[in-house]
């Protein structure tokens, strides 16, 4: 399978011939409309939302040797949601694969500016009614307010028969990263979809310190039977 172009992409895809099985792959950030094959009368859904940045380097009362510095922290995960839907050959589904969170800024004369932003949200609508979602992972905050770093969304009821997992446990010090959502092993997930954004890097009084990572952006695979 190609892999899509990423950022703001918007693609129609045109309905298939009739088949017995098939799987399309949305393995990159933007908006699609999906085209339900002819004969197909369910689809099952595996989505993942988008990964939080991470936040950048800290330079506590200035750059080095100033200050207290550190590095920053991981991104949360992007949460993951499987459904099964009943829908009509021709339907047109919407399908918004969400963006990762930017990395934060390195902050320089105090923790200013370096928090990572949360990942967006990867959703499947029909009709312009929201059928599922998987929202995206917390950007990591800045020491010493929320020296954890960035969390996963917590499990939400969601339509279409979906039930979501948290994201992976927070990153840690220097280039830590997250996973995402944890979906059966057997489940196809493109690498990086969801990942939480690597902490800006801190080693020495001689280093400026870096930022923070954007998160790996969500991803959807439509599967039927």
């Amino acid at each position: 399978m190609a892999l899509l172009a990423a950022s703001a992409l918007s693609v129609s895809v045109e309905p298939s011939a009739a088949v017995t099985a098939g799987m399309r792959e949305f393995p990159a950030a933007g908006t699609f409309t999906f085209v339900v094959p002819l004969d197909v009368t369910g689809l099952h859904v595996d989505a993942w939302g988008a990964g939080g940045g991470g936040s950048g380097a800290i330079l506590a009362g200035g750059p080095p040797p100033l200050g207290f510095s550190r590095a920053g922290f991981g991104g949360g995960g992007g949460g993951y949601v499987h459904g099964a839907l009943t829908v009509l050959p021709g339907q047109q589904i919407a399908i918004t694969v969400g963006v990762g969170g930017a990395g934060g800024a390195v902050g320089s004369g105090g923790p200013v500016g370096v928090s990572g932003s949360t990942g967006a949200t990867t959703s499947v609508s029909r009709g312009g009614t929201e059928l599922m979602r998987a929202d995206g992972g917390k950007g990591a905050g800045i020491f010493p307010v929320t020296s954890a770093g960035g969390v996963a969304p917590a499990p939400t009821a969601l339509g279409g028969g979906g039930v979501v997992r948290p994201g992976g446990k927070p990153g840690g010090t220097i280039d830590g990263q997250t996973g995402p959502g944890l979906a059966p092993s057997d489940v196809l997930r493109t690498p990086g979809c969801g990942d939480g954004g690597a902490g800006g890097s801190y080693i020495g009084s001689a280093d400026q310190g870096s930022p923070g990572s954007s998160g790996g952006p969500g991803c959807l695979v439509i599967s039927w039977t």
